[in-house]
């Protein structure tokens, strides 16, 4: 079904599919610290990596909260696959502070997914006839298994006043470097990479500050804003997750040394901590939405 097809409520149905797929896999995600192929490639035939992009780029353009909702479904499901969700569709915003010609190139094929990460010291750009020369190093792209394009923060060199830019660049020009083996998240492939002299034409650029070329009220929403909302959503579904089978669990586990063998749920402290974690995770659930 074509982008412009879709409502939310089709989306909807996708992201819940896809989570079920996703919970089917999580000790994978796990202990390979990457989401398999096979998701993210459906993920990309559905469309759920350009929920945040305009329609003019055959984007979906929702609205800010119903992406959330969509953020909620794969946090429930497993926090890395909701953290990468959030991550690349947020950076696809992006796709407006570039020049059109650049957006098309990189955003045509659905199956292009950009993936960016905090910049060394080291990096730097030089500008040369037709764009620049890029050396560095970049850490934490989240989703950089799945990613086919990469978006490296740098300063320019000489330039007055001073300014940093975007550069965008094809991941196969790039060296991927394994670093990311880490206790928490440990699915989101977050890993880092680096160029060395690499040629990267001008167009392929933007400054963070550049005003986005289109009109809608979602591209005035801060980006920082756009990223903690959806972590923040994305740490609600996992505490979902969490109190859901602490609460399962409760009805059949009995403690050692339990008086007249009573389950968790019958305890009056396990309920009182249980009800005090639903309060809070409800309190931020109204105050996040």
């Amino acid at each position: 079904m074509a982008i412009a097809q879709k409502t939310f409520n089709d989306y909807l149905d996708d992201a819940k599919e896809m989570a079920y797929e996703v919970s089917k896999v999580t000790d994978r995600i796990e202990r390979e610290r990457m989401i398999p192929p096979e998701i993210t490639n459906q993920m990309k035939d559905r469309g759920l990596f350009r929920l945040l992009m305009p329609r003019s780029l055959d984007g979906a353009e929702l609205d800010h909260p119903s992406f959330l909702r969509l953020v909620f479904e794969f946090g429930k499901a497993d926090a890395s696959v909701g953290w990468c969700f959030n991550q690349n569709n947020v950076f696809a915003t992006n796709s407006t502070r570039l020049p059109e010609k650049a957006s098309r190139e990189i955003w045509t094929d659905w199956r292009n997914v950009v993936t960016n990460g905090p910049p060394t010291r080291d990096t730097l750009a030089t500008p040369v006839d037709g764009g620049y020369r890029l050396t560095g190093r970049w850490n934490f792209s989240s989703g950089s298994p799945h990613a086919t394009w990469l978006a490296a923060l740098t300063p320019i060199k000489d330039s007055i006043p001073s300014e940093i830019r975007v550069l965008l660049i094809p991941k196969n020009k790039a060296t991927m470097i394994d670093t990311w083996d880490v206790h928490g998240l440990r699915g989101t492939g977050s890993h880092g990479f680096e160029v060395n002299d690499l040629f990267v034409p001008g167009h392929l650029s933007y400054n963070q500050s550049d005003t986005p070329r289109e009109p809608g009220s979602l591209y005035k929403i801060n980006t920082t804003l756009f990223f903690c909302s959806g972590f923040a959503t994305v740490a609600l579904g996992a505490a979902r997750t969490a109190l859901d089978a602490a609460v399962e669990m409760s009805t059949s586990k009995i403690p050692t040394n339990a008086p007249g063998q009573v389950t968790l749920r019958d305890m009056g402290t396990v309920q009182r901590q249980i009800g005090q974690a639903e309060a809070i995770w409800g309190a931020a659930r109204a105050y996040l939405h």
